[in-house]
């Protein structure tokens, strides 16, 4: 099995404490935030992957333009002609309560409410189960529970992956603490998740190895300077 996890694509972004005195440098900070997640489809076609989990924060809450929702529309769209999946939650930039997540979404995009409800069960393209996806959106933006006291699931049977848009204490920094937990609720949750597909933190971070593998996605594109280095995506086999 292979997927791709990712977060944080914040679409239409500005990125911040840059003046493009150069035309063309202007519009390719403009359009960076669409080109990244462009970037991610492109990879996820070309390795096949058997689905795509995004852990939150695909929108801003504030940008009311319908262009980041139209262009994330599209990118699924092609994602969906090429027969692969997505599962996706919102987080605290794009919560259930914004007019933004009534966008209609392709038929293999699967938005989890704001609610525990039974897991998404990801197929190969014979329609064998390959796993339980589990997850919860933000019904409001200013989610301080620890969401993963909710996560839970009867798929013992299944690999079973957690997505989680929050602040875990070891990683979050100068990150809001919405949705806060500590590593111990992950690895010692009591359904025994194998994987945690983790939203919010925009640098990438394998917070554990071993099982449960927990990791950060990061954002697949710098918002500002102090968001440089390397971003992406992860693919997971």
């Amino acid at each position: 099995m292979r997927f791709i996890h990712t977060a944080d694509l914040h679409l239409g972004h500005a990125f911040q404490r840059v003046h493009a005195a150069d035309a063309e440098i202007g519009e390719r900070l403009r359009e960076a935030t669409y080109s990244a997640f462009a970037r991610v489809i492109d990879v996820a076609v070309r390795e096949n992957v058997d689905f795509l989990l995004i852990a939150g924060d695909v929108f801003n809450e504030h940008d009311r333009s319908p262009q980041p929702a139209l262009r994330f529309k599209r990118e699924l769209t092609r994602l969906h002609e090429a027969g692969i999946p997505c599962c996706m939650v919102r987080g605290n930039h794009d919560p259930l309560e914004t007019e933004i997540h009534r966008i209609i979404l392709p038929p293999t995009c699967h938005l989890f409410p704001g609610e525990a409800t039974e897991p998404y069960i990801a197929r190969d393209r014979a329609g064998k189960e390959l796993a339980a996806v589990v997850g919860i959106s933000y019904a409001t933006r200013h989610t301080v529970e620890n969401l993963t006291k909710r996560y839970a699931h009867s798929r013992g049977d299944l690999l079973t992956i957690g997505l989680l848009h929050g602040a875990c204490e070891k990683a979050a920094g100068g990150h809001a603490r919405y949705a806060p937990f500590d590593l111990d609720d992950l690895v010692n949750h009591p359904c025994r998740f194998d994987y945690w597909a983790l939203g919010h933190i925009h640098k990438a971070d394998k917070l554990r190895e071993d099982h449960p593998t927990i990791a950060y996605a990061g954002s697949p594109q710098g918002l500002h300077i102090n968001e440089s280095g390397e971003h992406g995506c992860w693919i997971v086999d």
